[in-house]
């Protein structure tokens, strides 16, 4: 078509050409641009490991976790015959940057053991033991959150959580049972005490960790409160606001100075309209069509639509039934109508049938002249007009009974996008409302306390309010291709609060004290939060610079609830805990020695 367009066009004339064919043709065309990007994310993520860890390990370990995973979760797809489609290629680039993420909190912690301990394998059993149940508490929320996904009825919803969820489930194979098996091997040698030291006392994160445990404490924990009820509240009231679909894929995938876009605007501005909604007229009898009280039907309904349903014309077999009937006139304006003789519906009819070649009616009517379609033409298709045009069909069907017809809605572009639309609000909500509620559930048990699964669920809640927000203000509408990516971001949210929370139960055991383990636990744990969120931050920057419009601003909204999801878990849940004092920390373990006669004996008491 480009080549066409190039040698057709002069200073007199252009050609346009828009669909969603051709806007599917443009993705394609882009997709190359996919794939530089994840290049240059995935190097990007490699030297901000080695900047981290300062070791070989450090950017190997986490890397092959991450493809090894990747290798099984997209082998996984291709062996049920799945697809990827290139506008969701961001939520493999989301499942590999948790693979990254759990693999650096748990060589972290193997640093910090091995720091203090000295010897490898104690390291390794430690820092890996600590943190395989926080680890796989989070992999399995993540799991669920995305396989919340298939509740959808669409085919391609449902692939997507299927294949992504197994994919992170696979991350507790490469990750927590794996990168201990490898550390341990002979050949693969820990790394430098003054390495690590470095690595653990980096001035940056402490700062950073210092100022987040102002927010935990004193003053500052009631700051935190009144944002939170600030954020449920005025945040809550935007969020509500978000809608499904509201604006048209070209516009939504695409810039708006994109040659799709002006071809779609130039075509709503001089013709009917660029996008068609399909209703089918079924006769209730063989031969259905050919009776002037279908036909006049039929009229009556694309009238409606022309006068009330928002279309800017309508196409049907009336049309060219009408056209003929005034030629037989002499081509009088005034007998362009429909002929009541049904001698005369014959004749043109069979004039109609006998000159077509094979097939060329089949858009018209069928060949038992039994259905007719009826072709509405709309110059935009946000979820307003979308509602508007079938709300208006669905009135006129039930207000115009017809004894010979019944009209069956709907199909077109208007009419699967009407579906996709219910389909995606239906599915979002519900998505929601389980993976919130499974998420607390295994929190619950996890830590054996509800007040511990509340604490971790208000940090997830405020990070996917402020998300909602920054889609309703960036004009980011909520659509078959930007709801896998909301609904996982809500399954990965939960990771930080669990290993952070994980670690202050652990150092409060120890302790007794609530604001020395919310240090140790910021200064340790928050420290490779705070890493882990900044570089994937850093990896998906690159994403903006995408010529594709949806993508550049999947990019920024990942890169947001990076960071809300770090600060919500890094100041929230330090803040929480101390005031609600869950059980899981309460219970401090106390070792009690009785010297007998016949030697000691130690008992432990939870």
């Amino acid at each position: 078509l480009q080549e066409i367009q190039k040698r057709e066009k002069d200073d007199k004339h252009n050609i346009y050409f828009c669909g969603y064919p051709t806007l599917y043709s443009y993705i394609y065309h882009l997709a190359p641009q996919v794939y530089i990007v994840l290049t240059l994310t995935l190097i990007m993520l490699a030297t901000l490991l080695f900047y981290y860890f300062r070791t070989w390990q450090g950017v190997v370990l986490p890397c092959l976790s991450a493809a090894l995973s990747a290798v099984w979760g997209l082998g996984f797809a291709s062996l049920l015959g799945y697809s990827l489609d290139p506008l969701i290629l961001v939520v493999p680039v989301i499942i590999t940057a948790r693979a990254i993420s759990h693999a650096v909190q748990c060589m972290a912690r193997y640093h910090e053991e091995y720091l203090r301990l000295g010897n490898k394998k104690d390291a390794i059993i430690k820092g890996y033991g600590e943190l395989f149940t926080p680890a796989t508490l989070s992999i399995a929320t993540d799991a669920i959150g995305v396989l919340m996904i298939a509740v959808a009825t669409i085919p391609l919803m449902r692939h997507l959580g299927v294949f992504a969820s197994f994919w992170i489930v696979t991350i507790v194979v490469s990750v927590p049972t794996l990168s201990p098996v490898l550390l341990s091997l002979p050949f693969v040698k820990p790394p430098r005490k003054d390495v690590l030291e470095r690595e653990s006392c980096g001035k940056m994160y402490n700062r950073i960790a210092a100022i987040l445990l102002k927010t935990s404490v004193g003053k500052g924990r009631w700051v935190v409160l009144c944002a939170i009820v600030f954020i449920f509240v005025v945040g809550g009231n935007y969020a509500r606001h978000l809608k499904v679909g509201d604006t048209e894929a070209g516009k939504a995938i695409l810039f708006p100075d994109h040659p799709y876009n002006q071809s779609f605007e130039f075509f709503n501005e001089n013709f009917v309209g660029a996008t068609q909604m399909v209703i089918i007229a079924e006769g209730k009898e063989n031969g259905a069509i050919k009776n002037y009280e279908a036909l006049q039907a039929m009229e009556d309904f694309q009238y409606f639509m022309q006068e009330e349903g928002g279309a800017g014309g309508t196409l049907t077999f009336n049309n060219m039934i009408k056209s003929i009937y005034r030629m037989f006139h002499e081509g009088h304006p005034k007998w362009t109508i429909l002929p009541k003789k049904t001698r005369d519906l014959g004749q043109i009819g069979y004039l109609i049938r006998n000159n077509a070649a094979p097939g060329e009616m089949d858009q018209w009517v069928d060949k038992d002249w039994n259905k007719a379609s009826i072709t509405c033409f709309y110059k935009k298709y946000n979820n307003e007009v979308i509602k508007n045009a079938i709300a208006k069909a669905k009135a006129f069907i039930e207000e115009n009974p017809s004894e010979k017809v019944t009209f069956r809605l709907a199909g077109g572009l208007m009419g699967i996008l009407a579906a996709v639309n219910e389909e995606v609000e239906y599915s979002y909500w519900v998505s929601m409302v389980v993976v919130f509620s499974a998420v607390l559930l295994l929190c619950i048990l996890t830590f054996q306390s509800i007040k511990a699964g509340f604490i971790l669920i208000i940090p997830l809640a405020i990070s996917q309010i402020l998300s909602e927000v920054f889609m309703y203000f960036m004009g980011i509408d909520l659509n078959i291709n930007s709801l896998p990516v909301a609904a996982i971001a809500v399954g990965i949210g939960i990771d930080y609060g669990i290993y952070l929370m994980s670690r202050i139960s652990e150092e409060y055991a120890i302790t007794g004290d609530y604001n020395q383990s919310n240090r140790i636990a910021l200064e340790t744990t928050g420290k490779s939060i705070i890493f882990t969120a900044t570089t994937l931050v850093a990896g998906v920057i690159f994403w903006v610079f995408l010529d594709l419009r949806f993508q550049a601003e999947m990019g920024l909204l990942l890169g947001l609830l990076m960071l809300l999801n770090m600060v919500a878990a890094l100041t929230i849940i330090p803040t929480l805990i101390p005031l609600f004092k869950p059980k899981f920390v309460v219970y401090k373990e106390k070792i009690e020695i009785n010297q007998l006669s016949e030697g000691a004996r130690i008992t432990i008491q939870h």
